[in-house]
């Protein structure tokens, strides 16, 4: 006899941004002309983010910017690449070079 099993549940890995953190993102995206999106309630691997931004220059193919928070700090990972850690928001924004989004 079969027995039914419960899928695996994702850990959560990332919280949500604060209002105002969203809007110097957003700010800052304007002013660089890049693509701003969020995704919200986002699952990968078993891993489970309650908010992801990605950065991408309009037309281009190359790889955008993943953003997201967890508890203790902001990470900036490039969707081929390796995930970077920092304080604030401020810090993860100064990292990206437009001209490589």
């Amino acid at each position: 006899m079969n027995t039914p099993t419960a899928p695996l549940k994702a850990s959560l890995q990332a919280i949500s941004f604060e209002v105002p953190e969203l809007l110097l993102i957003t700010a800052w995206a304007e002013f660089h002309n890049l693509r701003m999106t969020i995704e919200l309630d986002w699952c990968a691997e078993g891993i489970a983010y309650e908010e992801v931004i990605t950065l991408q220059a309009p037309g281009r193919r190359g790889p955008p910017w993943m953003l997201w928070r967890t508890c203790e700090s902001v990470v900036l990972q490039p969707m081929a690449g390796k995930p970077r850690w920092f304080e604030t928001i401020s810090d993860a924004m100064e990292a990206i070079c437009p001209e490589q989004v």
